[in-house]
Parts: C-alpha cells; structure tokens; sequence
C-alpha cells in the first residue's frame, strides 16, 4: 500500500516472486550499501546495485575478449526490484543512464585490485583514437591530494590497449573512509568521468553535498544547474508529479563547479512549477 515502510512485511514479500525475493535482494544490496529506511530509499539503492552489477559485468567481458555486450533486460514490464533498465512505466532507471556512459565510442574503464588500479582503453570507432586520462585522488570535500595523466596515442580502430596499472597505497592507505580516485577522458564527443573507491560505499564518509538546484527553460525543453559544496555521489534527479527524461541522472558531482543538466518534460510546464517539485537525493542521503 502507499502508506507501507516495512520492507520486509507481508504485503511485500507476497508481491515478490520466489526467484526475486526481496530479502536475497536486501542482503545483497547491503554488501555495498547501507540498509534503506522506507520505499523511496529502497528503490534508489536498488537502481544503483542493478547499475554496479552491469559494469562490473561489462568490465569483466570486455577484458575477456568479449567483442560485444548486452543488457540482461531491458524492460521486464512488472513492478519488482529486476535487472532491467526501464521501470514498470517506461521510465529510465540508474543502469539505463549507465548504459549510455558504458557504451561510448571510446571507453575507459578500470579494474581495481587492493590499492592497485588498472585501466584499459576500448576504441569502437572507424577511426584511430588518442587521448589522455586524468586521474585524481580527493577528498570528500573535493580537496585535491595527487594528480597525474597516462597518455593513449593512436589507438585502432575497434581495438583496446591496457594503459597502465597505478598503486594509490600512498595516498589512500589509512584514508579509505575519506578519499577516493576520479578519472576523466574525452571521447571525442564529450568528457567522461568515473570514480572508485577503496571500501565499500555504505562505509565512505560522505558529507553533505548541500546541493541547491536551479531551473531555466520553457515548453518541455530545461536545464536543472547543481551547485554542490562538496563531493556527491550518485545524485538522481526526479520531480514528484511530473514525468521528465534527462540527459544525464545517476552521477556523481567531483567538481565544486556548477553542473548542467538537460531535460525534456512529457508536458507544457513552467521552470518554477519544477523547481518546486524537484528531489534531489544522494549516498549522504
């Protein structure tokens, strides 16, 4: 029912196939994350698990060899915590925005071993690729601590190359709770970020972002402008009655700098009206 907080009561585990138990679901969800407190909470966590999972999928095939790569599912069309990227109603979940990160012209995505980080570039243009990767290492309030470059010159086309294998012990040895590494590169089209951590995330202190948000626009075309005081991790974006698809949701603010979202609206709508509705929720939260 809507008035229902207790995730484990009957009502919902009667709503759950065996084959999904909610409680398998749970134990699961909790290896990386903190216990959710109601629905809301429980079906944000959840997104993000199923999110987790296909990278760590993706990453897996593609340093098998594996040439191509698809999701379980995209849309299983019942109201049950799944695999699939789309919501009982069409909506876009957290993997579904990650499958648009994931599957970029040119990808760079990493391994992490103990303190150890290795990154391997994928070019799946019909032309060579060069770039440059920056890592960072920060602090939960975005203080920088190390920062260096590794280089990916002429890369073939539908090829990959292992770029080199860093170890952060220095720096993050003793400071799990409180730093992390930050990774960007271009892909020719536009700048990508990533990020890891060192210890599971229900264990990382975050800190309150104290996200304020803006938002400009007219019709069903906007723009929701962030501004974060600190690091945010895994910031989703909805609005309480109004459908919208954004550009972007599911990600994480490394820069203290404003970030600008696009979205489009299922209706004629006033920026004030969703400025009102707009919820903000992050792994602080």
């Amino acid at each position: 029912s809507d008035g229902e907080e207790n995730l484990l009561s009957y009502n919902a585990e009667a709503a759950t196939e065996p084959r999904c138990a909610l409680p398998a679901s749970l134990l699961s969800m909790s290896a990386e994350y903190k216990l959710p407190a109601g629905n809301r909470s429980m079906a944000y966590l959840s997104q993000l698990a199923a999110l987790d999972s296909l990278e760590a999928q993706l990453t897996d095939a593609r340093a098998s060899g594996a040439r191509f790569f698809f999701a379980d599912r995209l849309n299983d069309t019942r109201p049950l915590i799944s695999a699939s990227s789309l919501d009982y109603f069409g909506r876009w979940k957290a993997s579904h925005y990650g499958i648009q990160r994931l599957f970029s012209p040119v990808s760079i995505l990493h391994k992490r071993m103990g303190y150890s980080v290795s990154f391997t570039a994928y070019n799946d243009r019909i032309k060579e690729y060069s770039g440059t990767l920056t890592y960072r290492v920060l602090d939960s309030d975005n203080r920088e601590l190390h920062r260096g470059t590794l280089e990916c010159q002429s890369l073939a086309s539908a090829s990959s190359r292992e770029l080199g294998t860093l170890n952060f012990a220095e720096y993050i040895d003793g400071y799990e709770r409180e730093r992390y590494l930050a990774y960007s590169y271009s892909d020719g089209i536009r700048t990508r970020e990533a990020t890891v951590f060192f210890v599971p995330k229900k264990h990382f202190k975050f800190k309150n972002p104290a996200i304020r948000a803006t938002v400009s626009g007219s019709g069903k075309k906007f723009d929701v402008t962030l501004y974060s005081e600190c690091f945010a991790g895994r910031v989703w974006l909805e609005f309480e009655s109004t459908e919208a698809l954004f550009g972007e949701n599911g990600f994480d603010i490394i820069e203290n700098a404003p970030r600008r979202i696009t979205l489009e609206t299922a209706e004629i709508i006033s920026a004030e009206r969703l400025e009102r509705e707009l919820k903000i929720t992050t792994l602080y939260d």
